[in-house]
């Protein structure tokens, strides 16, 4: 069900899924609405929120027509932003977190590049915060580069995230892009790569308009679990078969999936909470992570630590590494 459909012009479509958001949804709100360019619609799918987030909507709805709500059971945020694709009806489209926010300026100054550059995809910088400083950081190259260079940047920081860039709608109905439903974690890097690999021409501006919130207990990736990690050896298993289909040169491909599983594997083995002898044994016999381990290169000091002794098969090794992590964290916390 979608409310407040407004029929005038509309050059942006900002897409926000939600869920169980109400301490930060007025924040991000409250920076769509304070937006410099004016011609955009704001598309909030409520995935079956259970707190206040849906009190919040209606009343950003019934204020102005330009935000509409579309509801839905919790099917988590690739189906959110799928639905809100489906119902969008600006000629590009920017995606926003519940708990991220926007500097008023932000979509006039995507809307402008990608217009005046007549690309596909726009990419911008963030700013974010270590603990009481502000960090500003761009993940992509500033001048005219090659679509080889941005999937270079595909796992470095916000590279694989659809924050901080502005799409043509255009491309993504003609291609049919959609976020892949079967992950509910790094769901965005798999259409990142699908929007690079389809786009004609990719641009980026010397801008930092967007505000990632990286100390929000309530997101998704504050509560990883070892088994939506595991899940993500699959996610390495189709990253591979579209590059190959859409001919990414060999080594640069081969150089991403190692980068991308190295991310996965530390992620398994650091929120794996015990890691039983048990545990050790599923995950280094599956087939995915033998394949990958035979061909992984230890090239610095974390490989080192967290690839390695996953490498040689060293049981005892692995959990002292991770005794010692869990002893540090301790210690600061």
């Amino acid at each position: 069900m979608i409310n407040g459909i407004n029929d005038s012009k509309i050059n942006i479509s900002v897409i926000i899924p939600i869920y169980n958001s109400e301490s930060s949804l007025e924040r991000c709100l409250d920076s769509v609405l304070a937006q410099s360019l004016t011609e955009w619609e704001c598309i909030c799918v409520d995935d079956g929120s259970t707190d206040g987030s849906r009190i919040i909507l209606d009343k950003y709805r019934t204020n102005d027509s330009r935000f509409k709500v579309i509801e839905q059971k919790n099917s988590g945020p690739s189906v959110a932003r799928n639905n809100a694709l489906d119902n969008s009806n600006g000629d590009y489209v920017v995606f926003l977190d519940s708990d991220d926010y926007i500097f008023s300026d932000y979509l006039q100054t995507l809307y402008d590049k990608i217009i005046g550059d007549n690309s596909d995809m726009c990419c911008c910088g963030y700013c974010s915060k270590d603990g009481v400083n502000v960090i500003k950081q761009h993940d992509y190259p500033l001048d005219d580069q090659s679509k080889e260079y941005y999937l270079q940047c595909l796992f470095s920081g916000t590279g694989g995230t659809v924050c901080s860039k502005i799409y043509s709608l255009e491309l993504i109905r003609n291609k049919n892009l959609q976020f892949n439903t079967a992950f509910s974690l790094c769901e965005d890097q798999f259409f990142a790569l699908e929007a690079i690999c389809n786009a004609k021409k990719i641009s980026s501006v010397d801008y930092y308009g967007y505000y990632y919130d990286r100390c929000n207990d309530q997101s998704i990736t504050s509560k990883i679990d070892s088994n939506l990690w595991i899940t993500q050896l699959e996610l390495l298993d189709y990253m591979n078969l579209y590059m190959t289909n859409h001919k990414i040169n060999c080594e640069l491909k081969n150089d991403l999936l190692e980068i991308k599983f190295k991310n996965v594997l530390y992620g398994i083995f650091s929120s794996m909470n015990p890691i039983t002898r048990e545990k050790w044994k599923n995950i280094v016999s599956n087939n995915t992570v033998k394949n990958y381990l035979r061909q992984v290169h230890i090239q610095n000091k974390y490989d080192f630590v967290y690839v390695f002794p996953v490498k040689i098969r060293n049981y005892v090794l692995v959990k002292m590494i991770y005794f010692c992590r869990q002893r540090l964290k301790n210690d600061k916390g």
